[in-house]
């Protein structure tokens, strides 16, 4: 859904904001932003979430993710093992979101974010 509608509405800058509704009813916001030239973040939160707080959270994370060093630095990983119970139910609820369409540009207070990754 996101690289879906990323493309589609907002292509290569700004940050996209849309309503999902799974099938139970449940409302929730689907937030993406250009995190770097080639990385677009999207991240889902409660329909009641400010939007101000989202944008805040978005900031963290991006440069979070900016000042990360490079994996090939660090040396092999372990491998992580994922319960196949626990896959197959984030699969299920992933595959039951409904795109409720964007939501209004006069919804939300536009600001550009910096994804100027910190000195």
């Amino acid at each position: 859904i996101a690289a879906d509608n990323w493309m589609r509405d907002s292509g290569a800058q700004g940050s996209l904001v849309r309503f999902v509704q799974l099938p139970n009813g449940e409302d929730y916001l689907l937030y993406s932003s250009l995190a770097a030239a080639n990385l677009v973040l999207s991240m889902v939160f409660q329909a009641e979430t400010p939007l101000g707080m989202i944008r805040k959270q978005a900031r963290r994370v991006t440069e979070a993710l900016l000042t990360q060093p490079d994996l090939a630095d660090t040396g092999p990983t372990e491998a992580i093992e994922v319960d196949s119970e626990e896959l197959n139910e984030a699969e299920l609820v992933a595959s039951e979101i409904v795109d409720t369409g964007p939501v209004p540009a006069t919804a939300f207070d536009s600001q550009p974010i910096d994804v100027t990754p910190p000195a």
